[in-house]
């Protein structure tokens, strides 16, 4: 036989199942049993839901942002941080807070059991349950009249009258008077915090898409599921508007304040800039640094050019003034040549001095004409000197003035940084507090809209509606869970019981079982045996002592003789004589009631090929004396099935006795080879 291997044989599934089919009708039919049992009787359950809308208001942060506030700042100042998310909304709607009012306006202290369907509010017109206890029953009968009933608890009783409060052990509860009432009712009674925990777990709220949110509830009966939702919104949406409305009143007084004192601080700070622009006379430290650089250089080569032309008209004065040079000569220094008076003066000088050469031609030095020219000439030329003098003069004024103005902006300079310093700090606190202060009356004016659109844009889209028809049970997907679930537990019960069971039925499983070969027995087919060469002796053993082996030991015996292989069955179990099947084999009688078997079997080894041994069972005196190691066994059983246990006992037995086994034949008991199952 091969090993085991870890592939599933489906054939050996469908024939668990097959084996099994009274596990999988039984599971079957208890899954529709219990489906239908529940469609009958098990509490209704109805469901209903309300949606509602909430959006989130980002207006503060969308006008800070236009304006290039960052965004901290604007959270900090109280901006979108005070909207509640949505998440933060979906803990709040399903809290013990809202829950608790729920609980106390629509009496859910009190459930209707008998009878069902109905809320206890159309028994009951009031509750007053405080404290904490466990769930009471009690049981409300008709009394004398309509308006009267007698009320029985675990461990008190009442009578109550209709309009009335009747006083119990944990409070007192009050009878609906304007109503008829039915003859007979039982009430479950809760107190608070377990009525709030009982409608917490049968709440559902969830973000559906967007901004939806969907409140589902599901309650014994349609009225409560859909008073639940619709009421649980509107104590949502009214607390939302109060909240809103406290907190948006609070900003706008808060944002006021401190507006009107940054608006002071403000004001402060411009006029300490305004001053201190005043005092310095810098408007802005970098604009006037740069220009005072520039001109600094400008006054410096201006300075620098006046200094050279000082410097070369007093040369020409102080040499003037020895005698070196002529003061004519004063007329070619470069500033006087530009000059038009200096130039017509020049002009004037030559046409006398073109005088005089003329009348010196023909008259004498002493001649009054050429004496007249001469001191014509040197009035000229005397003019030159005061006018060179002066512009020396005011050379020099120029040069003082421009160093003067040089000291006056290296002094500036100097206490540039110091006044930029101050400047740009003051500048500094001007723009800051100027951006705090458009902040804040941003949000002024946010929280001035909050307050008109108080309570944010929540609004509920869908009201819920009392069902007409349960959610639970749904008949179609009950009988379908119970059916499914039956016809799975009923396969995979059959499967166990196949692997684990006591009884074993099919050849397959046997082969799982034992580790040798079994075959169905067919009286039409041959009977070989693997490794039947070198065996003389085959011991057919049935594994139960009522079953038959004979029908296996002749047809091991005509299967040798189709072979050309002389066989005798010797019949042990039965002890009377036999025959095999009208073929050529052989058949010995075991009549004498004590004879030697091994020598009986040895006997018949010398005279024959192959010698087929019917044993009666496993714990008789003969079996005993049979087995031997070399002589192989081939175990008989039952086709219909096989003690598992049984044969694992066997086998272990053979084992222990190291005598082999040639395999299993599932025989049902008829001669004639045909298997009835």
């Amino acid at each position: 036989m091969n090993g085991e291997s870890d592939a599933i044989d489906l054939g050996d599934v469908a024939r668990s199942i097959r084996h099994g089919w009274n596990a999988v009708l039984g599971f079957l039919l208890f899954g529709t049993a219990v489906a239908a049992a529940i469609i009958i009787w098990a509490p209704r359950k109805f469901e209903s839901s309300s949606t509602l809308v909430i959006r989130e208001s980002n207006r503060g942060a969308s006008i800070l942002a236009r304006l290039g506030v960052p965004g901290d700042a604007g959270s900090l100042l109280g901006g979108s941080a005070t909207k509640s998310s949505l998440e933060t909304e979906l803990a709040i709607i399903p809290s013990r807070a809202l829950l608790g009012k729920i609980v106390d306006s629509l009496g859910l202290q009190g459930r209707l059991r008998n009878p069902a369907q109905r809320p206890a509010t159309s028994v009951m017109a009031a509750m007053q349950l405080p404290g904490s206890f466990k769930e009471r029953k009690y049981e409300f009968t008709r009394g004398s009249s309509d308006k009267v009933y007698n009320v029985r608890g675990p461990s008190d009783s009442a009578t109550a009258v209709a309009g009335t409060p009747t006083r119990l052990l944990i409070g007192a509860v009050t009878l609906r008077g304007d109503t008829a009432l039915p003859s007979h009712f039982e009430l479950s009674l809760l107190d608070r915090e377990d009525a709030i925990t009982y409608v917490q777990k049968h709440l559902l709220v969830e973000k559906v898409e967007g901004e939806v949110v969907r409140v589902q509830y599901k309650a014994g009966d349609s009225i409560t599921a859909a008073r639940v939702p619709n009421t649980l919104v509107g104590v949502y949406l009214a607390r939302r508007k109060t909240t809103d409305r406290g907190t948006n009143a609070k900003r706008v007084d808060f944002l006021t304040l401190h507006a009107d004192s940054v608006s002071g601080e403000l004001a402060v700070a411009e006029d300490a800039l305004r001053r201190q622009q005043e005092q310095s006379g810098v408007l802005d430290p970098v604009t006037v640094g740069k220009v005072a650089i520039e001109r600094a250089s400008e006054l410096r080569g201006e300075l620098t050019n006046l200094q050279i032309e000082s410097g070369a008209i007093d040369l020409l004065l102080t040499q003037v003034q020895q005698g070196t040079i002529s003061t004519r000569q004063l007329a070619a220094f470069p500033t006087f040549i530009k000059s038009p008076a200096i130039s017509g003066m020049l002009g004037q000088l030559g046409t006398l001095e073109a005088e005089r050469q003329k009348l010196l031609a023909t008259r004498t030095e002493a001649d009054p004409e050429v004496i007249a020219a001469e001191q014509s000439i040197k009035t000229a030329e005397g003019q030159l000197l005061p006018i060179a003098r002066s512009y020396s003069s005011s050379v020099a004024k120029q040069r003082s003035d421009m160093e003067r103005q040089l000291d006056t902006l290296r002094t500036a300079a100097l206490t540039l940084p110091k006044n930029a310093e101050a400047a740009v700090r003051k500048q500094r606190d001007v723009i800051r507090l100027g951006q705090v202060f458009a902040a804040l009356q941003l949000q002024l004016v946010e929280a001035r809209l909050s307050e008109i659109d108080e309570g944010g844009d929540a609004r509920q889209l869908d009201v819920a509606e009392p069902p007409k028809k349960p959610s639970f049970p749904e008949p179609v997907t009950t009988m379908g869970i119970g059916i499914g679930g039956g016809l799975v537990a009923g396969l995979i019960a059959a499967l166990l019981l196949s692997g684990l069971g006591r009884w074993a039925r099919d050849p397959a499983e046997i082969e799982r079982i034992a580790g040798v070969p079994a075959i169905r027995f067919n009286a039409s087919a041959p009977l070989l045996l693997a490794g039947g060469k070198d065996t003389r002796t085959i011991l057919v053993l049935p594994l139960d002592a009522s079953i038959p082996v004979a029908a296996v030991a002749h047809r091991l015996a005509d299967t040798a003789s189709a072979r050309s292989i002389r066989a005798t069955v010797l019949d042990i179990a039965s002890k009377s004589p036999s025959k095999a099947n009208g073929r050529t084999a052989m058949t010995i009688a075991a009549a004498v009631p004590a004879f030697d078997v091994n020598a009986t079997i040895r006997r018949l080894e010398q005279e024959y090929d192959l010698v087929i041994v019917e044993l009666p069972d496993l714990t008789s005196n003969a079996t005993a004396a049979a087995l031997s190691p070399d002589r192989g066994v081939l175990l008989v059983a039952s086709a219909r099935r096989v003690d598992r246990l049984q044969l694992a006992n066997t086998l272990q037995t053979l084992k222990r006795l190291d005598v082999p086994c040639a395999g299993i034949v599932l025989n049902d008991g008829s001669r004639d080879g045909v298997v009835t199952i």
